[in-house]
């Protein structure tokens, strides 16, 4: 009888368990290990997808070390990542009609480039191995990247990759800024359930991240289903950021770098092609010829699409038209009235 019982409550879980919840049981020292190893030895992911959810957001004054309680509604991400190369998928939810219709905004990495996927076009770099790009393709990846570690590195998303070394439940570490740092773990029944980071070995955190698994925790590939990240402000610790992981599977494989192309990812037309070749920026021309771009001068690829621009114009001619008849309106009306008199 008590093999009985035991044998449907197993059924029972992996029944009611979300279809994405398909991991081997892991012990709570499993667990916490993987953890740990996720932050030290970040994984390969072959696909992940998430939800950013924005709590605070700094304050309108420019106040330093203010911010207000602003929460906005999640932006979902999916995407992969295999080293420095990786690519993120991004659709804010409650978009309009027309926005609808365009491209779901896509960031990518591969090598030593970088590409974004915004609406109808696609702008790409194409960089020397020893360049040191600054232009805002490469500047927006690396923010970009931050959020895929985020998800994908237990709320870490600038900790420079493969710095971290742990002693026991405590680590110390360096930022993508060369800025050290300290921290510790701490469990709750056997499961990871705070970070803090310090910038000094005994000092107080200056962020804390909070953790929940789900209902089975050894689904999600091990990993937390929610990490809250909290920050220093005004001298008090303040929710930042929530995240939430729906589907993580790892890669059985290394992943080649036709993975992580553009090209792979592209869902709808595109209409425009941009390039930045050493800091310079290029429209692509049909047959693939580049032409070079001023730095002020708008393209057609950063324009709206063309019915938006229609729609611009009629509403624009009508305001005016709109005027005129209003001025001989009334002018009509004070020579009337001086007529009478």
């Amino acid at each position: 009888m008590v093999t009985f019982w035991l044998t449907a409550f197993v059924l029972f879980l992996s029944v009611g368990a979300p279809a994405n919840e398909k991991s081997p049981l892991l012990s709570p020292d499993d667990l916490t290990e993987l953890f740990k190893k996720t932050i030290s030895s970040p994984k390969e992911v072959e696909h992940f997808v998430g939800t950013q959810k924005t709590l605070r957001e700094p304050s309108s004054t420019g106040a330093p070390n203010q911010s207000v309680v602003k929460i906005y509604a999640p932006r979902t991400f999916e995407g992969a990542r295999s080293g420095s190369n990786f690519y993120l998928r991004s659709r804010a939810k409650g978009t309009n009609a027309i926005a609808r219709e365009w491209n779901p905004l896509v960031v990518g990495r591969v090598g030593i480039n970088s590409y974004q996927m915004n609406q109808n076009t696609l702008t790409l770099t194409d960089e020397l191995p020893e360049s040191s790009p600054t232009n805002p393709i490469s500047v927006f990846a690396k923010s970009f990247r931050m959020i895929v570690n985020q998800f994908l590195n237990q709320g870490l998303g600038d900790v420079k990759s493969g710095s971290v070394v742990w002693t026991n439940n405590e680590f110390s570490g360096v930022l993508d800024s060369g800025e050290s740092i300290f921290g510790g773990l701490y469990l709750s029944n056997g499961l990871p359930s705070r970070l803090e980071v310090r910038r000094t070995k005994n000092g107080s955190p200056y962020k804390v991240i909070a953790y929940e698994y789900p209902r089975l925790p050894g689904s999600l590939s091990g990993f937390p289903s929610r990490s809250t990240i909290s920050t220093l402000s005004g001298g008090k610790l303040h929710p930042d950021c929530e995240l939430t992981l729906l589907e993580v599977q790892l890669a059985s494989h290394p992943m080649p770098e036709d993975m992580f192309n553009a090209a792979r990812l592209v869902r709808t037309n595109i209409l425009y092609t941009n390039e930045y070749v050493n800091g310079a920026r290029y429209s692509v021309q049909a047959g693939g010829q580049r032409k070079r771009l001023r730095v002020n001068q708008l393209n057609a690829s950063s324009q709206p699409p063309k019915n938006i621009r229609k729609l611009t114009v009629v509403i624009v001619s009508a305001a005016v038209i709109g005027f005129v008849l209003i001025f001989l309106n009334l002018a009509l009306n004070r020579q009337t009235e001086s007529q009478r008199k």
